[in-house]
């Protein structure tokens, strides 16, 4: 059953993080807005199904880094190929790291938060400027 469940629920955590994509930058999806009746407030389903766009500008930078990658032609040296860095918790400290007389802090003594990090693209120039790709999905 896991190989089912991954990719759904990588999925789910793609379009719930941040830097989701998803629509065209002028609509998002938002929750229904109740509606006042004679009966009070209500929610009524939507009229008919909506279909978002997600993840398309990055789907090109990835396309692009990975034919630059088979043909062997790549523009710029000295760095990592473009790719997307997968959504993972990652743990942080926080607080000082020493004291004013300049002793260290124990990590007992600090914050230790657990925070989830959506994916992230590694490398990729400027996100926003890549063409639209779309590809349906069948």
């Amino acid at each position: 059953m896991q190989p089912v469940v991954e990719p759904v629920v990588s999925l789910l955590l793609y379009v719930c993080s941040q830097a989701s994509e998803i629509g065209d930058g002028t609509r998002q999806p938002a929750n229904p807005t109740p509606k006042h009746t004679k009966r009070g407030w209500r929610l009524f389903p939507a009229e008919k199904p909506t279909t978002w766009d997600v993840g398309v500008r990055m789907g090109s930078a990835l396309r692009r880094a990975y034919q630059a990658r088979q043909t062997g032609v790549s523009g710029e040296h000295g760095g990592p190929e473009p790719h997307v860095r997968i959504a993972h918790w990652h743990g942080f400290w926080s607080g000082p790291l020493k004291r004013p007389d300049g002793k260290e802090i124990p990590n007992s003594e600090r914050r230790f938060d657990v925070r989830w990090l959506p994916p992230i693209a590694v490398n990729v120039k400027d996100v926003d400027q890549l063409a639209a790709v779309i590809k349906p999905v069948k």
